[in-house]
């Protein structure tokens, strides 16, 4: 599915909708793309340049509320019964730690490293964390992302292809930095807590 090509032709409602479905969870590969794209449709007058960030940036906080609140009605009970028939009730319980230690910026950092937001946002729901501070980090997180990929497009719209490219080399770059950062930490720790046997 090409995610630009849908935008292209059916406009700012599908960008909105698989903004929203992306935030709650499915996978929509391309979609920081195609706001980049949305950005230079923008430029040349076919959208608002405001329409399609605050509408990009509510459709995405809509889709974390949804994901908060899915987690939130269903209980922790049946999320750590659903963990343990995936054998991940361990996985599932230090997710739920570490967002107690890190809170607010771990939502917000999440918001823009996409594949992980999801999680955090019903690590949040099951953990009865404040709904009201988990709709101001959304809301920052969210603009920030939108921002970061909207901007660029709207302002380099006339060589948007060769920015599409850099772009999605800068999240695969990004992604492999966040895994290096990750296992330094990992081998840090192991290297703290004594001799590997």
């Amino acid at each position: 599915m090409d995610l630009i090509a849908l935008i292209t032709d059916y406009g700012l409602p599908v960008l909105f909708a698989c903004t929203t479905i992306c935030c709650i969870g499915i996978p929509m590969p391309g979609l920081s793309l195609a706001l980049v794209a949305a950005g230079s449709f923008a430029k040349r007058a076919e959208w608002g340049l405001l329409a399609v960030v605050f509408g990009a940036v509510g459709a995405a906080v809509v889709g974390d509320l949804l994901g908060f609140w899915m987690a939130r009605l269903a209980g922790s009970e049946r999320v750590f019964r659903w963990a343990d028939r995936l054998g991940l009730r361990k996985a599932l319980r230090k997710a739920l730690d570490y967002q107690a230690r890190v809170q607010g910026p771990s939502i917000f950092l999440t918001r823009w490293l996409v594949p992980l937001g999801p999680w955090v946002n019903f690590n949040c729901g099951i953990s009865n964390y404040a709904q009201t501070k988990f709709l101001a980090w959304s809301l920052a997180g969210q603009s920030f992302w939108v921002i970061l990929y909207v901007i660029p497009g709207y302002f380099f719209q006339d060589s948007v292809q060769r920015l599409l490219e850099v772009m999605g080399t800068l999240g695969w770059a990004s992604l492999a930095t966040l895994l290096l950062a990750l296992l330094s930490w990992r081998l840090y720790q192991l290297k703290k807590s004594g001799p590997i046997t």
